[in-house]
């Protein structure tokens, strides 16, 4: 997928620049992403949640239920954006960038925790209304 910038034409296949891509493949139960970037200029302008968001669409509790990824140790700011997004650190993995011998964590979003989240929040509701 590329987020892309439309200039001021009606064409369709009229753009301005590229603003970030995404590689993924899909696998039966789950959605591994691969590579993610956006253009440091669009950081912190919603490119990024845009193409999570699509992944995240894609999620079911029947069929793919997981994203997982793969970030660099030293990459904090990868790490907190994906934190933002709902991914979660599940496991270490040593050495796994072989021309740097870095560690990369190993990050999830399940669409059951998602279901869980969006349960408790309808309750919450639902609680609310009877209090007011």
């Amino acid at each position: 997928m590329v987020s892309e910038a439309l200039k001021g034409h009606s064409e369709p296949y009229s753009y301005d620049k590229i603003l970030g891509f995404m590689v993924y493949g899909l696998y039966k139960d789950r959605i591994h992403l691969l590579d993610f970037a956006v253009s440091p200029e669009y950081w912190r302008k919603g490119i990024g949640t845009q193409m999570i968001s699509k992944l995240q669409r894609e999620l079911s509790l029947q069929k793919r239920s997981r994203i997982c990824l793969q970030v660099p140790e030293k990459n904090l700011r990868a790490q907190l954006f994906f934190k933002s997004q709902g991914f979660l650190v599940s496991d270490i993995i040593r050495d796994y960038y072989e021309e740097t011998d870095e560690n990369a964590y190993f990050m999830q979003y399940r669409y059951e925790d998602i279901k869980k989240n969006s349960d408790v929040c309808s309750s919450v509701k639902s609680i609310d209304s009877l209090v007011a």
